[in-house]
């Protein structure tokens, strides 16, 4: 049997590959979640009340504010209506582009625990201490147990704007009669996890972000070092 010779230049022309409208449909959506992971990773520092997020070589700020929530079911018609009118106030008031975000973390039990371990440190009778250590353990089963959503408005702002616009931002909001607080850096840290989906990279992530001394430099070989 003669087998029929193939030249190298056909054995080496590549078959073109037509992608349908789906195929690119999907390709875009994937696109756009690959973008939106990696614009966290133009995070340079996290700070105490912001973080700074460093895009082309400009410097911009990210700050925020976390919403007290508030059962609607338990406020009658009247406070109802002020808070949804309140929102409309400060939507039409707060012009520039606002960031909203939803997170599930673990309740924030510090106050709580702190008091109870000054009362184990403080108490003598050993009966009342292995009550107090009982409750400690409660809240440490409480918060693995059961997440609360966490609700944030941010803006990020040139350097040079950003405080005036966050203090704006707050002037305005308290027209919804809401509580708030300024976002911290335990709020950023659950940010991001929200956002990787993955608690776990906390364990090399957030630490370089948190740690001041952290930094890369040549070594002796020409091979990068961290320290």
């Amino acid at each position: 049997m003669q087998m029929r010779k193939t030249s190298k230049k056909n054995r080496n022309k590549k078959k073109k590959v037509k992608l349908t409208k789906s195929d690119k449909k999907i390709i875009k959506e994937r696109r756009k979640v690959r973008y939106t992971t990696l614009d966290w990773m133009s995070l340079e520092e996290i700070n105490p009340d912001h973080c700074v997020i460093v895009e082309f070589g400009n410097r911009f700020i990210l700050k925020g504010i976390r919403i007290m929530p508030r059962n609607i079911y338990l406020l009658d018609d009247k406070t109802l209506g002020s808070i949804i009118q309140g929102f409309n106030v400060f939507l039409n008031k707060e012009k520039r582009r606002l960031y909203w975000k939803f997170v599930k973390s673990e309740p924030n039990m510090i106050k709580q625990n702190r008091h109870l371990i000054d009362l184990y440190e403080d108490e003598d009778d050993e009966r009342i201490k292995r009550f107090i250590q009982y409750e400690l353990e409660k809240n440490e089963w409480f918060m693995s147990s059961f997440n609360e959503m966490s609700f944030y408005i941010l803006i990020l702002e040139p350097e040079k704007y950003i405080d005036k616009h966050f203090q704006d931002l707050c002037n305005y909001f308290k027209s919804t009669r809401m509580q708030f607080e300024i976002a911290k850096k335990k709020d950023f840290q659950n940010m991001i996890y929200a956002d990787f989906d993955n608690r776990d990279i906390s364990d090399y992530y957030i630490p370089k972000l948190y740690s001041e001394e952290f930094n890369v430099t040549k070594g002796e070989e020409g091979t990068d070092e961290e320290f």
